[in-house]
């Protein structure tokens, strides 16, 4: 099967829109969302809107990363879950403090 057909937002109008066809979406690597952090001087602080178990197969692979804010521990991860981040990449980011 294909993935995009596994895709909720496949199966309703205002939800394939914005999946296959919005103008203002850039489709970023984990490694790019890190350099567009670090050129606007912004602070990662976390992932969210996991699927069940993602979190829990993380910490297994990163059991000293508790805070996980580490994308390249993230990075990792997902070369080895390739459907983990399926929906997009949900995430938060601030000003250093």
């Amino acid at each position: 099967m294909l993935p995009i057909l596994s895709s909720r937002d496949f199966y309703n109008t205002n939800g394939c829109r914005d999946l296959l066809f919005n103008t203002q979406e850039s489709c970023l690597t984990i490694p790019q969302i890190q350099d567009l952090l670090a050129d606007n001087d912004l602070v990662f602080v976390g992932f969210h809107s996991f699927a069940g178990g993602v979190l829990q197969n993380f910490r297994n692979m990163f059991p000293l990363d508790s805070s996980l804010y580490d994308l390249a521990h993230w990075q990792q991860f997902e070369l080895q879950h390739p459907n983990c981040f399926a929906q997009m990449y949900r995430f938060h980011c601030q000003k250093p403090i």
